[in-house]
């Protein structure tokens, strides 16, 4: 029958010398065995000893890690954080949960090491802890980013939520730039959306305008991506109707650029508007995202309106300039009811712009 020995790799008497590992490795197991002691009862012990059976699993798991036996170590540390809940020790069950983690990034198992983060956040908030819980779901965000990036959005939308139960969103600006992004990398534009709406509740509840004049840039995008000029144009009204100096933000003259092109389904000034230097100020998805927007059609003009823009060019150019000496800005005019939108991008059209 196979024996402690056996199981843990540590060697038998009267074999060569020990290494380290193999020292740390026998000092776990002599850990175990006296933390199962403490949880024994008996005559004259009515109640098992977490306490001090959760510093033995602890300081087993320490000499696993040591032996670089990550397995031992997380399932050592997994015990150490069971033994503190039973004594409602969260804070310390929390942290022994953390250590778990570490010993499953150690396995590559990086959906278990998430798994342990989560389960230890819950416990931080228990422990009424939540700022520490909500970066502990981003540190679960972060191992599944470059592997799982689907789960990844979902702790770090956690997170954000944590942080608006306690009334702290400033700490989640860089949480939702990050779900954003990784929606973007992976098409889920549908998602984006959803997270841009929560950014711009978040920015409108602590009153920053000057992120909130970026969010309408990429609501409007992402958007005119889905060929829902309506949809953008509507968003575009919005934040002109109810958010304090939006009308003269570079972002409103970068959306308004784009929207123009839309409409008139002049590709080359959609090009041009989203080469605007307020673009490239925007996170790099969606920047990049931006310059592969298309207008209708392919931007090519029915025959009579290309005659018709030839014939008005020289007229243009002057309102234009006209345009620009005007030392008020002009915001758009809301859209006239039952305004219909671009012919071949209906509104929430799938149709992919590329």
């Amino acid at each position: 029958a196979s024996c402690a020995h056996d199981l843990c790799g540590t060697p038998r008497h009267g074999t060569a010398k020990m290494s380290l590992a193999d020292k740390k490795i026998q000092e776990g197991v002599g850990k175990l065995k006296e933390a199962e002691k403490c949880l024994k009862t008996g005559m004259f012990k009515w109640k098992p000893d977490w306490d001090g059976a959760a510093a033995l699993y602890e300081a087993a798991g320490t000499s696993f890690k040591t032996a670089r036996a990550w397995a031992q170590a997380k399932e050592a540390y997994k015990r150490a954080s069971a033994a503190h809940k039973e004594v409602q020790a969260f804070f310390r069950a929390a942290k022994a949960l953390d250590s778990a983690a570490l010993m499953c990034k150690e396995l590559k198992d990086l959906s278990d090491a998430a798994e342990m983060y989560k389960e230890s956040a819950m416990l931080l908030r228990m422990n009424g802890t939540t700022s520490s819980a909500a970066l502990t779901m981003v540190k679960a965000a972060k191992i599944l980013e470059a592997e799982q990036p689907a789960e990844a959005i979902g702790f770090y939308l956690s997170a954000c939520e944590l942080l608006a139960d306690e009334d702290n969103d400033t700490e989640s600006y860089e949480n939702y730039k990050r779900a954003i992004s990784l929606c973007l990398k992976l098409g889920q534009f549908d998602k984006a959306a959803e997270v841009l709406a929560l950014q711009e509740a978040m920015y409108r509840r602590i009153n920053n305008p000057g992120q909130l004049y970026k969010v309408c840039l990429g609501q409007v995008i992402l958007s005119l991506r889905e060929r829902d000029y309506v949809a953008a144009d509507n968003t575009y009204q919005r934040y002109l109707g109810d958010v304090a100096g939006f009308a003269k933000s570079d972002e409103s003259t970068g959306a308004n650029a784009a929207l123009d092109a839309f409409e008139q389904r002049d590709q080359e000034a959609m090009d041009r508007a989203v080469r605007l230097q307020t673009f490239t100020f925007l996170d790099n998805e969606m920047c990049k995202l931006a310059r592969t927007l298309a207008v209708p059609g392919g931007g090519k003009k029915a025959p009579a309106a290309a005659a018709a823009a030839a014939s008005s060019s020289a007229s243009a150019a002057a309102a234009t300039a006209a345009a620009q000496a005007t030392s008020t800005a002009v915001a758009r005019s809301p859209a006239p009811a039952g305004r219909k939108e671009a012919e071949d991008g209906g509104s929430g059209a799938a149709t992919d712009a590329g």
